[in-house]
């Protein structure tokens, strides 16, 4: 009994940027690790990334490049929320602490 190897693999040096954003609710300690690269690589390097360096880009093609790009990919696919009032502005609250999950 054997195997046939359909691919051999590769080692690639990739440089990431880690986007880790903490939840501002007194005694929280949830948080959110957005790991990607620094670089655009085709999409056949980028799943090996994925799969070896837990990188996570949305599923839409939504690319992060910027601190800002990474708030945005936390609000719209990890549902976390922004503060826009008084003290709360430009805070980050988890779900559990978003008025999002208290409306529903």
């Amino acid at each position: 009994m054997g195997y046939e190897r359909l691919y051999d693999t590769i080692s690639i040096p990739v440089a990431v940027t880690v986007h880790e954003f903490v939840c501002d609710a007194m005694g929280c300690n949830t948080y959110l690790r957005l790991v990607t690269s620094d670089e655009d690589y085709d999409r056949l390097i980028q799943a090996t990334m994925n799969t070896r360096l837990d990188l996570d880009p949305p599923d839409d093609g939504t690319y992060i490049r910027t601190e800002d790009d990474a708030r945005t990919v936390a609000v719209e696919h990890y549902q976390w929320q922004e503060g826009t009032v008084g003290v709360q502005r430009d805070h980050l609250y988890c779900p559990r602490h978003s008025t999002r999950s208290r409306e529903d």
